[in-house]
């Protein structure tokens, strides 16, 4: 599966794909969380093409419920470190660690499979607010 792939599959899953505009075009998977007047964005990862990056954000994570828990973070982390060519130091969990975007487009299925769970523990924590 590559990289276009899953983001399709978080476009099927109910998320939406932004692109920055610095320097460095950039894409976010993102969630739109929050209804009404305090919408509120997710996204764990910044994909950068030109520095061949992707970051994981758990520096903007760790303000976001349900990831301002320390547990999901390190969830995530864990779910991640499984993947081929993917070793996030646990000393990071605050902060933007990176891997190699080649990691992303070859492991697709299993990226996949994160954002899959990312998702799923945004929406419960959702339905649980509301």
């Amino acid at each position: 599966m590559s990289s276009a792939a899953a983001l399709d599959f978080w476009r099927r899953r109910g998320g939406r794909v932004t692109y920055g505009r610095h320097e460095e075009t950039s894409c976010f998977p993102v969630l739109d969380l929050g209804p009404g007047r305090r919408p509120q964005l997710l996204w764990p990862v910044g994909i950068y093409p030109v520095s061949g990056t992707v970051e994981v954000v758990f520096q903007y994570l760790k303000t976001r419920s349900p990831f301002d828990d320390t547990e999901q973070r390190r969830e995530l982390l864990n779910r991640l470190n499984k993947i081929d060519g993917i070793d996030l130091p646990e000393a990071k969990l605050e902060l933007r660690p990176s891997f190699p975007i080649r990691v992303f487009a070859e492991h697709g299925g299993e990226i996949c499979e994160v954002l899959d769970w990312f998702a799923g523990v945004a929406a419960t924590d959702l339905a649980r607010r509301d």
